[in-house]
């Protein structure tokens, strides 16, 4: 069985792509395309079903990619949703609040501006007429 696990070859190329979506870096794997396993061994020793396991360990090994892809974009995701989230709560806990109270005083100074400015016109116009 040494034998024929030396015969097949390994696959050292994986070329790895990163997309922005929406701020996130997500990876994307590109995996060469799979070639037909050229089987360096003889049929007296072995059966069928070391060529099934061999060919089934190739496409388990291309699912285990596209699981650490997946595993990768999900993780990723959920750390900026985490970001944004503690930023959201910020903004409503902490900055909006401050905001609108400051909004508040300022509209209560205006309004106290205003009324002051009445008073006083009405005093320039009583002066006028006597």
């Amino acid at each position: 069985m040494l034998d024929i696990s030396d015969g097949i070859k390994t696959d050292t190329k994986l070329d790895i792509k990163y997309k922005t979506i929406m701020g996130v870096e997500i990876p994307s794997v590109v995996m060469p395309e799979i070639e037909k396993p050229i089987f360096h061994y003889g049929l007296y020793n072995t059966t069928f079903s070391v060529d099934e396991a061999i060919l089934k360990f190739m496409k388990v090994k291309q699912y285990i990619l596209e699981l650490a892809q997946l595993e990768t974009i999900i993780y990723r995701l959920e750390k900026n949703i985490d970001k944004v989230q503690r930023r959201s709560n910020a903004l409503k806990e902490i900055i909006i609040p401050a905001d609108e109270k400051m909004a508040r005083e300022i509209q209560n100074i205006l309004d106290e501006n205003e009324k002051e400015e009445f008073i006083r016109l009405k005093k320039l116009k009583h002066r006028q007429r006597f």
